[in-house]
């Protein structure tokens, strides 16, 4: 005969193993979710950090474009080079934006230093635009050289440093 001390007896060892089945349930699930929430953060990290690289490119792409125009520009003769002049400083600005934009992607994506870095190569942007805008086609051919051995100074290392923050993200 089945005492009623025996059936509660079966009860408890039935909630106790409901309970322990539950708390390591939530332990684990709470891990994975942990877990899965980290690689959805790094995989956003290294998306923002892949747009950064492409605008930080784009920008000095378009630099190099506008400088060899304006060369080419300085030394041709016509009456529509002061119009062309004012469109390569507005592609000027606009790699000096994507630059911008670039270096904002960084900050999301936590890298403070590299994008401390991107600033400092908008800052040789905004100079040559200043320089540009103050001299016109006769703009100092040794001021845009020496800006630009600084900017690609500072823009190599902002590529060699991607690849240690693409590191960094999984490791």
């Amino acid at each position: 005969m089945i005492t009623g001390l025996e059936i509660l007896d079966t009860a408890i060892k039935m909630g106790l193993g409901a309970a322990i089945t539950g708390i390591i349930s939530y332990f684990s699930t709470n891990k994975t979710r942990r877990h899965e929430m980290r690689m959805s953060l790094a995989s956003d990290r290294k998306d923002l950090l892949r747009e950064s690289a492409m605008k930080f490119e784009k920008s000095s792409s378009i630099i190099n474009l506008v400088n060899g125009s304006a060369y080419i520009l300085a030394t041709k003769a016509g009456a529509d080079n002061d119009e062309s002049l004012e469109t390569l400083i507005n592609d000027l600005t606009n790699a000096y934006n994507e630059g911008k934009d670039a270096r904002a992607l960084c900050y999301l994506a936590g890298q403070n230093g590299l994008a401390e870095l991107m600033a400092k190569c908008s800052d040789t942007v905004s100079e040559l635009i200043v320089h540009y805008e103050e001299y016109r086609l006769e703009f100092d051919g040794d001021f845009v050289d020496q800006n630009g051995d600084k900017r690609t100074g500072i823009r190599d290392t902002v590529l060699n440093g991607l690849g240690d923050a693409l590191n960094s993200i999984y490791g």
